[in-house]
């Protein structure tokens, strides 16, 4: 969602999204109409039930009913409601803007077959776009990129390779962030942390060189830093919730 959001700025010159939570604790992608164009009720009920609401259903694999709260939507109440309710998710009509409201639960739900290292491949063009736009980087894309590099000890000259990008533009766009470079490398390795951990075939002194700590040690002391937790409790946590 947070990818979404940011991404969604170069492709398109019509719609504006943002994220947001509610005081019940969900997570709101309203998405703001730009420009004079006024969409038919028949192209807004296109986007939103037969590409956006199924794009997110496809990728989690899981229905729209499992994954929203509720949805709000600027056009009129249509004649026949039929097909919005077989969504089977509470849907208002007539609201100041148009957001899907997805389900606190569903802001951490893993994606099934998600392929990083494709992804990675797809994003660099478009974060090299967002760079030289100005616009902000989407930080868990860069945490994305970070991670293949950890092994490496890798510092901003190595990302901004990766990215193809200056080191200039890297910091700037960082700087614009409120981030150092160290703090997103921290973030980036804590984030990894966080996936290789739940890998039981791996060991502790495995996890922290895919990390780039020189032993399991330093890597134990990070993650108390991190989580408040150790790594292997971390671990068995998340198996016993996850058998």
């Amino acid at each position: 969602l947070q990818r979404h959001v940011q991404i969604v700025r170069v492709l398109s010159t019509v719609a504006l999204s943002r994220l947001t939570t509610d005081e019940q604790g969900d997570i709101r992608l309203e998405v703001r109409r730009e420009g004079s164009a006024q969409p038919t009720d028949a192209a807004l009920d296109c986007f939103y039930r037969g590409v956006y609401i199924r794009l997110f259903e496809r990728q989690t694999g899981l229905q729209a009913r499992q994954l929203l709260q509720r949805l709000e939507l600027t056009r009129q109440p249509p004649a026949d409601p039929g097909p919005w309710q077989s969504l089977g998710v509470p849907v208002a009509f007539g609201c100041p803007c148009s957001a899907l409201v997805f389900k606190s639960e569903s802001w951490t739900l893993p994606l099934p077959g998600a392929n990083p290292h494709l992804l990675a491949q797809l994003e660099q063009p478009i974060l090299k776009h967002l760079a030289h736009l100005g616009l902000a980087l989407p930080l868990t894309a860069l945490h994305a990129r970070l991670a293949e590099l950890l092994t490496n000890a890798p510092n901003v000259e190595d990302l901004a390779q990766a990215l193809d990008i200056s080191a200039q533009v890297l910091r700037h766009n960082l700087s614009e962030q409120g981030l150092t470079f160290s703090q997103l490398l921290d973030q980036a390795r804590e984030a990894h942390a966080l996936v290789l951990l739940a890998n039981p075939n791996l060991s502790l002194d495995q996890v922290a060189s895919k990390l780039g700590f020189s032993s399991a040690s330093s890597l134990v002391r990070a993650f108390r830093r991190w989580q408040h937790n150790t790594p292997l409790k971390y671990r068995r946590q998340l198996l016993e919730a996850h058998p």
